[in-house]
């Protein structure tokens, strides 16, 4: 293997650009910030992503300007900002003066105990930059979905939910923060196509990272290296190593391979997909390269998939939608990850690349025991296609969980059913969360077909399919919690569906 020229990563924070190689490659970026820049607004609590109080804000430049997105830096590794912009909160204020977001903060007494301040902060400056670089958005700010990643123990949110009504209109006071100097830019597109193999000790073990730019180098690398940890968005692996200091030796980062990004909407026949095509066109699918974020996903979904859209904007805060992957989310392998209902009951398809060609597998196909796939050594997940559902299609996806927004799921399903002059014609089901892998009732699904489209018929089915799952117990549900939420789901769904046949959608 062709070792690649750089053993170090470039980035800057607020602007000043730093070289980092060895050990502190692996450092999380919040530690990286604390310990290394002694820029301490950036805090420290949960170390998994899940409070917010570690927010700062990623850009990576571009001839376009840079766009910069709200991340959790306790989960995201310091190799992960090869060739980015870190802002802080530090660099928000300058000669004395508070920017707008500040100012709000301190009237309307959005700060308590203060500790998780510089995170909401954070997040508000990333949503009126964002506004405040995309004129044509006038629709109101959903504040409490902008800041669902960020929690506030003192639970003050009335008075942080004022101050970021007020102020919305507010650029955040951009131009005295993302003015990189050209140099740093110029040095930053350089990198972006310049692979680096960084190693060193860290926490007592030798570890090694790489960085390929390019699919074609992604596989080699992955056949020389089967037992490498492949990184995406580290929102899983990052919990692991800030909790349990679990990882590989070898690293992965598939971070900058451009064939793996990308979400579009195409059209595929249906000898391809094993769809019928819609009035007698070809079927419609999402393709999603395995590095698309959750965020890309949503911003695509909205129009084309809306019900999707719905439950991503629960998988996680705006940090962790900036940073989680659906092949990330796939790979895991969990029971309990949030899109595969979903995957499962659209028949949705994942393409994959090793050195010697490419090949597609259902994803119904895909999974053969709890965090274990049919994927090879060499191996590795370029794609999914998900098939968008006929007018005829009935699909709702349901999660269930302790917490509304940035939770694990108890339960999680996917139902999709076709009705035809009131009787069900067609039917999917899938749930997480009630076995070792997600779940088809195929049981529940067969018997369902010609029956008619009452109440009665899904309450039958929910008994039905509690008595075909075999679910544990846990910190999240008994098993008999889990058997009596999906009942309660099925009977969900009718009247859901119901209301929406309704109201003529």
């Amino acid at each position: 293997m062709n070792r690649p020229e750089r053993s170090s990563v470039e980035f800057s924070v607020n602007g000043r650009p730093y070289e980092v190689e060895g050990g502190d490659v692996f450092l999380t970026a919040s530690e990286f910030l604390r310990e290394r820049t002694r820029r301490t607004g950036t805090k420290i609590a949960c170390e998994e992503g899940d409070c917010g109080s570690c927010t700062v804000l990623v850009g990576r430049p571009t001839d376009q300007g840079t766009s910069y997105l709200p991340m959790n830096s306790c989960i995201r590794f310091v190799f992960q900002l090869d060739g980015c912009d870190v802002v802080t909160v530090e660099a928000l204020a300058s000669d004395g003066r508070l920017t707008s977001v500040q100012e709000a903060m301190v009237e309307c007494h959005g700060s308590q105990c203060g500790f998780c301040t510089p995170g909401f902060v954070m997040a508000m400056t990333a949503t009126c930059h964002q506004r405040a670089t995309s004129p044509e958005e006038s629709s109101p700010v959903d504040w409490p979905l902008e800041l669902s990643g960020n929690l506030c123990r003192c639970t003050g949110y009335l008075p942080i939910l004022e101050a970021a009504r007020r102020c919305e209109s507010s650029d955040g006071e951009i131009s005295k923060w993302s003015r990189i100097p050209e140099a740093t830019r110029r040095r930053f597109d350089l990198l972006g196509s310049s692979p680096f193999d960084a190693s060193g000790t860290h926490r007592g073990s030798h570890r090694r990272v790489l960085s390929p730019v390019t699919l074609e180098a992604a596989l080699r690398i992955r056949a020389d290296l089967p037992e490498a940890q492949l990184v995406a968005g580290a929102t899983d692996l990052g919990v692991q190593w800030t909790k349990a200091r679990k990882a590989a030796a070898v690293w992965i980062d598939l971070g900058r391979v451009p064939e793996l990004r990308g979400v579009t909407v195409c059209e595929v026949e249906p000898d391809r997909s094993g769809d019928e095509p819609v009035d007698g066109g070809a079927a419609r699918a999402i393709e999603a390269g395995a590095m698309a974020t959750w965020a890309e996903l949503l911003e695509r979904s909205r129009t084309d998939l809306p019900e999707f859209a719905s439950i991503l904007e629960r998988f996680g805060g705006p940090q962790i939608r900036n940073s989680g992957t659906i092949g990330g989310n796939i790979m895991n392998a969990s029971s309990i990850a949030d899109s595969l209902p979903l995957l499962s009951v659209m028949d949705a398809s994942l393409e994959l690349a090793s050195p010697e060609g490419r090949r597609r597998v259902d994803v119904n196909r895909f999974f053969s025991a709890n965090r274990r796939t049919v994927i090879q050594a060499d191996e590795l997940l370029v794609s999914v296609r998900i098939p968008l559902p006929s007018p005829h299609q009935r699909l709702r996806l349901h999660k269930v969980s302790r917490r509304h927004d940035l939770d694990i799921a108890t339960v999680s399903a996917a139902i999709c059913l076709t009705v035809d002059d009131g009787r069900i014609t067609q039917a999917a089901i899938a749930l997480g969360g009630v076995g070792p892998t997600v779940r088809r009732l195929e049981g529940v699904e067969r018997w369902l077909i010609d029956r008619p489209c009452l109440e009665a018929t899904f309450e039958a089915a929910g008994r039905l399919a509690a008595d075909e799952i075999s679910p544990w117990s846990d910190v999240r549900g008994t098993a008999e919690y889990r058997r009596q939420i999906v009942g309660g789901l099925l009977t969900r769904h009718f009247h859901e569906m119901s209301s929406d046949m309704g109201a003529g959608e």
